[in-house]
């Protein structure tokens, strides 16, 4: 009797339309050549190209808090929140808008060994996904401008608890999307 991993092993190796290969070395391996394309790529964007999604972001953001009661104006991608009497600005840009981590999360979905209509679907969940989370994300840096004294404490939070809340988030999508994508394809008992 195979054991699962031989199953998944076997299953892997028959579909025709993996594009690299099922073993993890070579995997990761294409994981961090694509990301370190996507990051390349990102560099040489201009910034009419990220520019919309900054102000998508800042004015999905916006909208949420006045919902939400909060008092917040916006400019362009400037956001202008009043809490307690106190009003502090935010910027949303470069690295606030979730580009990054899909980037990182389209790097471990695309060389997956799985058919593309799956990858499709951990792409496009994803990016709702990533949106999301990123959402969450400026809520909490918006909360810490407010609850820390010090920049260089915000500067912290917003340069390495931020981004570490964005990777995990992007790690663990990426582990249900696998996770469910293998299952998928196991036949199911007799």
């Amino acid at each position: 009797m195979m054991n699962p991993i031989g199953k998944i092993k076997q299953l892997i190796s028959k579909e025709g339309n993996q594009p690299l290969t099922a073993k993890p070395a070579i995997l990761f391996i294409a994981i961090i050549l694509i990301a370190s394309f996507f990051v390349f790529l990102l560099a040489l964007a201009p910034e009419a190209v990220l520019y919309p999604i900054d102000k998508l972001t800042a004015a999905v953001f916006t909208f949420l808090m006045r919902t939400a009661g909060l008092d917040i104006r916006i400019q362009d991608v400037t956001l202008w929140v009043t809490f307690g009497g106190v009003v502090k600005n935010i910027a949303i840009g470069y690295g606030c808008d979730g580009v990054l981590a899909y980037l990182i999360l389209a790097s471990a979905i695309l060389p997956f060994p799985c058919s593309w209509k799956a990858r499709l679907i951990g792409l496009s969940t994803g990016l709702l996904f990533v949106f999301v989370i990123n959402q969450v994300r400026v809520a909490g840096l918006v909360a810490a401008i407010f609850l820390v004294k010090d920049h260089d404490d915000f500067s912290f939070y917003h340069t390495v608890v931020g981004q570490i809340f964005a990777i995990i988030g992007v790690f663990i999508f990426w582990n249900i999307w696998a996770t469910r994508t293998v299952k998928s394809r196991i036949p199911s008992p007799a």
